[in-house]
């Protein structure tokens, strides 16, 4: 179904569910319509936000209503040195190294040490801090996430990630049977805020986007790689996504692969009667594409409703969320 097909309906149906005497054009109708859109994949993700109480990989209906928007990110690699050999799995499609290293000042949290002190002999300051990776700006909720790792000479791949809490890192950077190690890496949203410099209070973190890299989210330098000349080099890496992914690693573990699943956020829907060229459709499904419509229709009926009328047509719209 096309945006000016739904509208049609959208039309349609709201005619017949007329409440006052008010007409909608193009651009209020793509409003309730984009609207809905995102409404309706909130409510089929999260099982909390709909009266079935099934969500996401809860069933084939939930896993099909949503199968148009799961993508992943083209991995992430970095060149790596084993016994001379150099390693790129990505060949030369992808940046050299795409990871923004973790220091203590932009935001970092420290990594897991075996005994403890961050001056132990033989390490490098990239070895106290996890590292971060730029998110894609689509991506809505992350389904799946791994990693590849190496140490002196030996490679893991596909290795677990476990999403964490802030308060989860607290608990458990020192308990030995909780924190990441060869076979766990840990996860934490990050906003990709340059963190802010307190000053005297006033300051604060900042997000604008540019392509000079001045001014970005995050800007710093990678985690060292091999460059055919040298086995510490690094470059600068610049972070203008609205999120990032905050990596820990196992102590002395070097994460040198990130790969990523996730729903992709719908880019809402335009209607264009005059020019249907530039008319955005839904990139759901298009067996749900009249339950949108309909979710609309109630979110405009909504709309016009006096003050007083307003709670209960909300209290009907929640008994018809699925």
């Amino acid at each position: 179904m096309t945006a000016n097909e739904m509208r049609a309906k959208f039309l349609l149906l709201y005619e017949g569910a007329r409440l006052a005497n008010r007409t909608f054009n193009d651009r209020e109708i793509s409003d309730f319509l984009s609207k809905a859109e995102l409404e309706f994949v909130q409510q089929r993700f999260d099982a909390l936000k709909n009266r079935t109480r099934r969500g996401y990989g809860d069933g084939v209906i939930r896993d099909a209503e949503l199968s148009g928007l799961t993508s992943a990110a083209k991995k992430y690699y970095k060149t790596y040195t084993i016994n001379g050999t150099v390693y790129n799995d990505d060949g030369t499609n992808s940046p050299v190294n795409p990871f923004l290293a973790g220091t203590k000042n932009n935001g970092a949290l420290r990594r897991p040490d075996l005994d403890n002190n961050t001056t132990s002999t033989g390490e490098e300051p990239q070895d106290h801090f996890g590292i971060f990776v730029a998110l894609p700006d689509e991506a809505m909720y992350i389904l799946e996430e791994s990693c590849d790792t190496v140490k002196d000479t030996c490679q893991k791949y596909n290795i677990d990630v476990l999403p964490i809490t802030y308060q989860y890192y607290r608990k458990g950077i020192y308990d030995p049977y909780a924190k990441p190690y060869d076979n766990l890496v840990w996860a934490l949203d990050w906003g990709a805020f340059t963190p802010n410099d307190v000053g005297d209070g006033t300051n604060e973190s900042t997000k604008s986007y540019t392509i000079s890299g001045s001014g970005s989210n995050m800007t710093g330098d990678s985690t060292p790689y091999y460059d055919g000349a040298t086995s510490d080099a690094t470059e600068t890496i610049i972070i203008n996504s609205n999120r990032a992914r905050h990596l820990i690693a196992g102590k002395g573990w070097d994460i040198v692969g990130y790969n990523v699943h996730y729903i992709v956020r719908p880019k809402g829907i335009k209607v264009d009667v005059q020019t249907p060229g530039n008319q955005i459709n839904s990139i759901l499904p298009s067996d749900t594409h009249q339950q949108i419509v309909d979710a609309a229709v109630r979110l405009a009926s909504a709309s016009i409703v006096p003050e007083q009328g307003k709670y209960q047509v909300n209290q009907v719209e929640s008994k018809e969320d699925e």
